[in-house]
């Protein structure tokens, strides 16, 4: 395949992929270990817009400064994680409060957060969530 000829195990250059969509952890498996891709992200889970917005962003941010790409990935999570929006303090004040929380869609949370999916990064050590 065409991803094959570029990604390092077949003898190219290609060493990341980035899939930033919902349920794209298949694809991104397939990618990593067929054709030896030294690293993928992807998301286990479905994903909220917003969310894989301030990732991406905060991701390759982080690559232009010069991070490599598991900080690149550990600093995408933590600014999902301290996103705000409007919303109410415990006392009932206005206040903008973090927004997303990283877990599955599913799991029920506290109004105003937001579950915002699982990121994942496949590198040949391993997976990290």
């Amino acid at each position: 395949s065409t991803l094959g000829r570029y990604a390092t195990g077949g003898g190219g250059r290609l060493e990341l992929v980035f899939l930033n969509g919902c349920d794209s952890y298949d694809l991104g498996a397939k990618v990593a270990y067929t054709h030896r891709v030294p690293y993928v992200v992807c998301w286990q889970t479905k994903v909220k817009d917003g969310a894989a917005r301030v990732f991406a962003v905060e991701f390759f941010s982080e690559l232009r400064r010069g991070g490599d790409v598991p900080r690149a990935f550990d600093m995408a999570k933590d600014a999902v994680q301290r996103e705000t929006a409007p919303g109410r303090l415990a006392s009932g004040q206005a206040a903008a409060v973090t927004q997303y929380v990283l877990c599955h869609p599913s799991r029920p949370l506290p109004a105003p957060k937001v579950a915002a999916g699982i990121p994942v990064l496949i590198t040949p050590e391993g997976e990290r969530k």
